[in-house]
């Protein structure tokens, strides 16, 4: 067996790009566009105002926040994992007004809770 020797620092150099790279990568494989399911900007713009804010509202849910990096890195979240974000994470939202600006926008305060619904706590309700 023929052995070689490393010049420690070389070998640091070499572990250290290595975890540099590694990484990048989930960088370089995210597309922020999945989360709108749309393939193009121009299909992103194409969308008409309320189809753009529902969408806008899921890709903000945390649980498909996660979907949406485990698919950048070629998996599925686990079971579990999807089970946990299911119950944890059931965001409410609720229109508290809104204000017409000019008679092509609307400007809307609503308000974003997480986790469970108020009703489906035990005891008295609130």
């Amino acid at each position: 067996m023929n052995a070689q020797t490393l010049d420690p620092l070389t070998a640091a150099e070499a572990v250290a790009a290595w975890f540099e790279e590694q990484g990048r990568k989930p960088l370089a494989q995210y597309d922020p566009l999945r989360p709108y399911g749309v393939a193009s900007v121009e299909e992103l713009e194409a969308l008409s105002r309320r189809e753009f804010l529902v969408r806008h509202l899921k890709a903000q849910d945390p649980r498909t926040k996660v979907r949406v990096q485990m698919a950048a890195i070629g998996k599925e979240p686990p079971a579990a994992v999807a089970a946990q974000l299911a119950e944890g994470f059931r965001t409410r939202h609720t229109i508290v007004g809104t204000l017409a600006e000019n008679e092509t926008t609307v400007l809307v305060l609503a308000r974003r809770a997480s986790g469970p619904s108020p009703g489906a706590l035990p005891g008295p309700a609130h």
